[in-house]
């Protein structure tokens, strides 16, 4: 009998971990809900405003309709604020045509960047200026909406007395490549995150999801507004981490089905549009990323390769029940939240070198440019170390200090009609 082997080890530790990211993905499975579960209330009266704040550059191809399917929604009482960002296609336009022919619309137009602050959030900074609702819905310009999932959501955050509430959109990805990018970038964003422990006010973990970000306004007022984030390029999170700085009692919810986006085109729009925040989750530190892609590659080669070199029949069963649990569990906690093909899921060792290898690239770009070039502005690498608001090495989101806090005023249920 054949004395252990480093290949064991390697392979039963790893059958550990995946045992355990196994149990992570079926817990966000069972904690997370969607919005088609909330349910549906017909002809409101007197639902609080919501203003909706939609920062644009750049996208002649997406905003009309995404703003067509906005104005048919089940909702009364909406502003909508369209932000155009210096944009040099048609989008400025095409904004001006649809603030003209219905007047929930205003278009509000930028020609200049302050220095020091990144676009997207001094965008979401100058249209919340032309806001005047006590809710505020921070969202793409490319997100398209059920008619009720607007309603769904003011109802969800009312039942749950929730401040700030995060809404994963339901992405459209054309190509066999691309689904599997979006399946592996999703899985890994979420194998640490509970969404048990974002709706329990006692914890700390906050998470944001720049698609569909809904606040009330009173709790933002007594944070450090958004100037405290203009250099955070994960904005999304550094709002959540905003809001819960402020005291907010938070929520994330799915949006199967009733809230879409078709967040890239190709695969390699996907690697170009990761160039921002990849680097910026290893805060801008090449230990960081060098430690995280060993760990990935040791982790993939741990159950692909180090199985087919170990000497024990036990700690190779043991590898392949390993690998299958966590291939049904990431394809269980997946369908709560994106349309993904088995194949996309099959192929999980394969695109898990996906993300390893998109890090490396634009860490190699910042380093190389001594920056990041961003919607036709440069912003040097120390610029973003000193901006940088969000702590993800943590994996978890926690933010680190709270200031004081002052208790939230009390929603009010919206009136309801009966229905019909």
């Amino acid at each position: 009998m054949s004395g252990i082997n480093i290949f064991d080890v390697w392979a039963a530790a790893v059958s550990g971990v995946l045992i355990f990211f196994s149990y992570r993905a079926l817990r966000f499975r069972g904690g997370i809900k969607t919005l088609s579960e909330i349910a549906n209330h017909h002809q409101f009266e007197a639902w609080r405003k919501i203003s909706i704040v939609i920062p644009a550059c750049n996208e002649e191809d997406t905003i009309e309709s995404a703003i067509v399917d906005l104005l048919k929604v089940n909702y009364a009482n909406l502003e909508i604020v369209i932000v155009n960002d210096r944009s040099i296609d048609r989008t400025g336009e095409i904004i001006n045509r649809l603030a003209a022919t219905d007047s929930r619309i205003k278009a509000v137009h930028i020609d200049h960047l302050p220095e020091g602050w990144l676009w997207k959030v001094h965008a979401l900074q100058r249209g919340l200026e032309f806001t005047s609702g006590r809710w505020v819905l921070f969202m793409d310009a490319d997100v398209h909406f059920a008619p009720d999932a607007i309603k769904k959501a003011v109802l969800h955050a009312y039942n749950n007395q929730l401040d700030f509430l995060a809404v994963i959109p339901d992405i459209s990805a054309p190509g066999l490549l691309l689904q599997m990018g979006m399946a592996q970038l999703f899985h890994q964003a979420s194998i640490l995150l509970d969404p048990r422990r974002v709706n329990d006010p006692r914890h700390k973990i906050c998470y944001g999801q720049g698609a569909f970000m809904l606040l009330r306004r009173n709790v933002y007022e007594r944070s450090e507004g958004l100037e405290w984030l203009k250099m955070e390029a994960v904005d999304d999170t550094g709002l959540a981490i905003l809001m819960r700085r402020a005291g907010a009692k938070m929520g994330v919810i799915s949006g199967l089905n009733e809230i879409s986006i078709e967040w890239y085109k190709t695969f390699p729009a996907l690697v170009k549009g990761l160039e921002k925040n990849s680097f910026a989750v290893c805060q801008y530190r090449v230990s960081i990323l060098v430690a995280g892609i060993f760990a990935a590659l040791f982790l993939v080669a741990g159950y692909t390769i180090a199985p087919f070199f170990s000497h024990s029949v036990i700690v190779r069963c043991l590898s392949v029940a390993a690998t299958l649990l966590y291939l049904v569990a990431i394809r269980a906690q997946l369908k709560t939240i994106l349309k993904v093909p088995l194949k996309a899921v099959l192929l999980f060792p394969i695109s898990s070198f996906f993300l390893p290898l998109i890090c490396i690239r634009a860490a190699i770009l910042l380093k190389w440019r001594g920056g990041l070039t961003w919607r036709g502005t440069f912003y040097s690498i120390n610029e973003l170390k000193t901006g940088q608001r969000v702590r993800p090495s943590n994996l978890s989101f926690q933010y680190q200090a709270t200031p004081t806090s002052v208790p939230s005023e009390p929603l009010e249920r919206p009136r309801e009609t009966a229905s019909m």
